[in-house]
Order: C-alpha cells, then sequence, then structure tokens
C-alpha cells in the first residue's frame, strides 16, 4: 500500500557529537532571537500604552475647554439677546435717562434695575463672555505651540 516507510536512522560517527552541539547552538540562537523580539515588542506596547494614555489625557483637556467655550458663547448669547432686548425697547420707548436709570432701582415698570443699567449689566455679561472666549481660544492656541495640543 502506501505506507510510509519509517525514517532512516541517521549514521553516526565521530562527527555526530559536533553535530548535536552545533544543533544546541541554533536552539540559543533562535531563542535569543526570540527573546529579543519579545522585549522589542514589550517596549513597543509599553510606549504605545504611555501614548494612549497621554492622547486621553489631551483629548479630555480639549473637550473640557471646548465645553469652557461653549459655556462663553451660551453667554455671549443670552447676553446679546438681553442687550437686544433693551435696545428695543429703548428705541420703541425712547430714552429718557432718570435718576433710577442711572443709579439701578426700581423703576415705574416695577424692574429692579433701571434701563441704562440693564444695558451695562447685559454689555459687562458679554464682555465677560468674549473674555472666556478669548481665554479659552489663547489656552488652546498655547497648548499647541507646547505641543501638548491636537
Amino acid at each position: 500500500g502506501d505506507e510510509v516507510p519509517p525514517p532512516r536512522p541517521r549514521p553516526r560517527s565521530d562527527a555526530g557529537e559536533d553535530d548535536d552541539g552545533s544543533d544546541a547552538s541554533s536552539l540559543r540562537s533562535i531563542i535569543a532571537m526570540m527573546r529579543q523580539t519579545i522585549e522589542e515588542a514589550d517596549r513597543e506596547r509599553s510606549e504605545l500604552e504611555r501614548q494612549l494614555v497621554e492622547e486621553r489625557e489631551r483629548g479630555r483637556a480639549e473637550l473640557d475647554a471646548f465645553a469652557r467655550t461653549l459655556e462663553g458663547v451660551d453667554d455671549l448669547r443670552q447676553s446679546a439677546e438681553a442687550m437686544g432686548r433693551e435696545i428695543r425697547r429703548i428705541k420703541v420707548r425712547g430714552y429718557r435717562p432718570t435718576r433710577s436709570d442711572l443709579l439701578g432701582g426700581a423703576s415705574g415698570a416695577g424692574r429692579p434695575y433701571g434701563e441704562l443699567a440693564a444695558a451695562v449689566e447685559a454689555s459687562e455679561s458679554m464682555e465677560a463672555a468674549i473674555r472666556l472666549i478669548e481665554g479659552q481660544n489663547d489656552a488652546l492656541e498655547e497648548r499647541r505651540r507646547a505641543g501638548t495640543g491636537i
């Protein structure tokens, strides 16, 4: 049939012991190369883990900065709306400053602040929101220059 013949024993001679030594040396060399490959892969893995941690921290910082910028944009929108309402009201009713307008306090319409005080407050809120947004932009630019930004 199709039987595979058993392997033939290698003829042994005086050189047979040298072959065994050569095989062991080859195996030691292969093991050394495998160890080196494992060590290199471990160093690469460690470096990639370190980079991943840095990237996560950078991403978290960027998200926090973006959230603060969005808060500033929302503050700016609210301030602009308040200022727009004050300007429309002044255009419709005309502006005649009174002592309460200049100093604040209850006016005839029951507002806790005078018209001028409300407009100034809205303007100051807008300026604060703009400073917040600009501060976030400056911080982002500084991180990018330092090489820690995206």
